[in-house]
């Protein structure tokens, strides 16, 4: 086993200590006992859990992304050489050699990078792992988040975004995106997480040959509309944002016309639509980095295109030649 002194990892963990074991289990073959902090969002992990790892418990649910941004800083704090660090949940399996191949492809690119295993999950009937995701990326024209399925079983390969259930990320790159976005609950801090990393041209890689075992759990529809319009409106273009707003609202609109069932989950949608503008308009979400949407700090706007001063350059020097133009809406 190499050494993994420059790493560490960091579990989110909530209301699930028989899969937290196993998870432990499997770092511990790789890191120390120091190396590993588990962050207890459910606070039901009792002093014995000591022994496995360093353990912090917030008192609430802080969220997967909160979680992982408190251990990663507690990680910090303690072990100020750390340079990449293993972020995962608790219901995630390790096999042997499948962390030491994640850190060998994230110490081949040095400049920054969040690299990801194959994900594979079990499925319903008992049959063999089928595969979850090799990465993601955004479908046309919804823009809505989607696993991909490569074909591979080999090499590498770059993605937009990688699933947020096992992940190496570079601690440069964790601090030049400013974490992983809290405004997220339980699903897409990954897809804003690669959305960010994209525009910072840090690379997202899914290593083929590295695959990892994980229980799949998918969120409720408050979360997923509410998750999904902040995704929208903090990390799109405007007119993907528009697409995704229409989308959203033209199946409230059905849903409330198919009886009970259909009513009762418009009513959730609806709610989440609230809150997400109530949200935004009380500035709750943690500010990041300069998004598409929001307007540039600096310069004025008239400054910023080299294109534009040239034009104005061009316009100036007719002016000076011929004296004043007439433009349309101008008074003869």
């Amino acid at each position: 086993m190499p050494n993994q002194g420059d790493a560490a990892a960091v579990v989110v963990h909530y209301a699930h200590p028989s899969t937290l074991r196993l998870t432990l289990v499997d770092l511990g073959k790789v890191f120390a006992r120091d190396q590993i902090v588990v962050v207890d969002c459910s606070g039901d992990l009792d002093r014995t859990w000591g022994e496995f790892a360093v353990v912090l418990r917030p008192g609430k649910n802080l969220g997967y992304a909160r979680g992982a941004n408190d251990g990663i800083r507690h990680l910090l704090a303690t072990r100020p050489g750390v340079a990449e660090i293993l972020v995962c949940t608790h219901e995630v399996r390790f096999a042997t050699g499948v962390i030491d191949r994640l850190l060998e492809v994230a110490r081949d690119r040095p400049r920054g990078h969040v690299v990801a295993p194959r994900l594979v999950t079990r499925s319903p009937n008992g049959a063999a792992p089928v595969v979850w995701s090799e990465g993601g990326r955004l479908s046309f024209p919804l823009r809505y988040p989607e696993h991909v399925r490569a074909g591979r079983t080999h090499g590498t390969r770059r993605a937009l975004w990688v699933d947020g259930a096992a992940f190496v990320i570079a601690v440069r790159t964790w601090q030049r995106v400013g974490g992983l976005p809290e405004e997220f609950f339980l699903s897409l801090e990954d897809v804003a997480l690669g959305l960010t990393c994209r525009r910072l041209a840090e690379p997202a890689v899914v290593v083929l040959d590295a695959v990892v075992e994980h229980g799949v759990i998918g969120p409720s529809r408050y979360l997923a509309i509410r998750n999904r319009l902040i995704l929208a409106e903090g990390y799109f273009s405007r007119l993907d944002s528009a697409v995704v707003h229409a989308t959203i609202y033209a199946t409230t609109v059905l849903l409330a016309l198919r009886g009970r069932h259909g009513r009762e989950r418009a009513i959730e949608s609806r709610q989440a639509i609230r809150d997400v503008r109530r949200v935004k308009a009380s500035a709750a979400a943690r500010p990041r980095l300069p998004l598409r949407n929001q307007p540039r700090q600096g310069r004025p706007r008239r400054e910023r295109s080299r294109r534009g001063q040239a034009r104005r350059q061009r316009w100036r020097l007719l002016r000076a030649r011929r004296g004043p133009v007439w433009r349309p809406g101008w008074r003869r």
